[in-house]
């Protein structure tokens, strides 16, 4: 008898093998590009975390100025007479503590030759604005430290974009103990800080804000894909504007240290003049350009009209730029809005004697023309690639 024919197993076959191969080539590569996917979009929050986070630092740095400014405007600067950094952080808790602090400024130049008529409710109500500066001033040191030992543990901030952070966080230590060298200078003869010291101080904080900001934008580039394209001769334009700000804001930080603003009240003109008289009156010269009050407003004008004129010529090029984007143009023109106001403001703060709210809405308007100079930039530069 013939014996049954077999049937072959159909999933035996050569052909099938190599089906099923493919099949799990394809499973594989599709995990894999999965995984892939998942990767960057994790990288991309992470990117975006730090951003913001440095971003938020910075809005911080700017708040600590403008409180500042209020401190310094409110004459409440030398109401507390020592520096300490950790036990400092604790306000008087008792009245005999109150006693103990009001003795000490009592004993200081400043009560002594301008506010011998204080009680101990006036010291107090100084006392709280000098120690809500300092208090802001630690509570931003924590919001940089505490995320910066989570990124760092998390492995996402390591190389040279930590040693950059850790930079800025060196230099916010710096400024701490630059402050409180500023006050010590109004706590010898004269009550009255040096305009120098006071000027450094706040160059110091401009600068970490100019730093957070930059590496806020630039790390925010990683989150989201850019077609942005290199715009040099705009960016040049927007960094020269930026350039001119900070020298003009070094000429105002002068000004505010030697009372500068009350020398002179009128505007444009300066007591009649386009230039005054009695520029120089020191010797030498030169000194006048940082110890004269009259000249020192001189110059701080002067800069601040050189620096409107930049912005001007900012605001032409990226109009004639036809490769300048939407954003681009937005961007110069609330640059060109952030000068005008700020020129504005300067002329008002002459005018009103210094007024408090003016003077000090006329100092932290500075921080928004320098942001609004970095963004500029930023727009027209090429995007930033992942750095170590």
């Amino acid at each position: 008898m013939a014996s049954p024919p077999t049937t072959s197993d159909p999933t035996s076959s050569p052909m099938t093998s190599i089906a099923q191969g493919d099949a799990t080539s394809f499973v594989a590569g599709a995990s894999t590009d999965t995984r892939a996917m998942d990767a960057r979009a994790a990288a991309a929050a992470t990117a975006t975390a730090i951003s913001r986070w440095l971003l938020v630092c910075a809005l911080f740095v700017a708040a600590m100025v403008a409180v500042g400014g209020y401190t310094r405007l409110s004459h409440a600067g030398l109401s507390i007479t020592e520096w300490k950094p950790v036990t400092g952080a604790l306000p008087p808790l008792s009245h005999e503590a109150w006693l103990g602090e009001y003795a000490k400024y009592r004993a200081s130049p400043e009560f002594q030759l301008l506010h011998h008529w204080m009680s101990l409710e006036d010291f107090k109500g100084i006392y709280w604005i000098e120690w809500s500066h300092r208090l802001l001033g630690r509570v931003t040191g924590f919001v940089v430290l505490l995320p910066l030992l989570y990124w760092v543990v998390k492995g996402a901030l390591r190389g040279r974009r930590l040693a950059a952070v850790l930079g800025v966080f060196a230099l916010g230590g710096l400024q701490g103990f630059l402050g409180w060298f500023m006050v010590a200078s109004g706590l010898v003869r004269n009550p009255s800080v040096s305009h120098f010291r006071l000027t450094a101080h706040l160059l110091l904080a401009l600068a970490i804000f100019v730093a957070l900001v930059t590496m806020g934008l630039r790390i925010g580039d990683e989150a989201r894909p850019s077609e942005r394209v290199a715009l040099p001769r705009v960016r040049s334009f927007a960094l020269a504007s930026l350039a001119s700000t900070f020298v003009t804001v070094t000429w105002g930080g002068l000004v505010a240290g030697l009372k500068a603003g009350l020398v002179c009240d009128t505007f444009p003109l300066m007591h009649g003049s386009v230039i005054p008289a009695n520029l120089f009156v020191l010797s030498p010269a030169a000194s006048n350009l940082v110890n004269n009050g009259l000249a020192v407003q001189f110059v701080h004008r002067t800069l601040a009209y050189t620096t409107a004129g930049i912005v001007i010529a900012t605001v032409v090029t990226t109009m004639r730029t036809a490769a300048a984007s939407a954003s681009v143009r937005r961007a110069a023109w609330f640059l060109l809005a952030a000068v005008v106001l700020q020129v504005t403001l300067g002329a008002l703060t002459v005018l009103t004697h210094v007024h408090l709210h003016t003077a000090l809405t006329h100092q932290c308007n500075a921080l928004l023309v320098i942001a609004a100079a970095l963004v500029l930039a930023h727009r027209a530069s090429a995007p930033a690639v992942r750095s170590a």
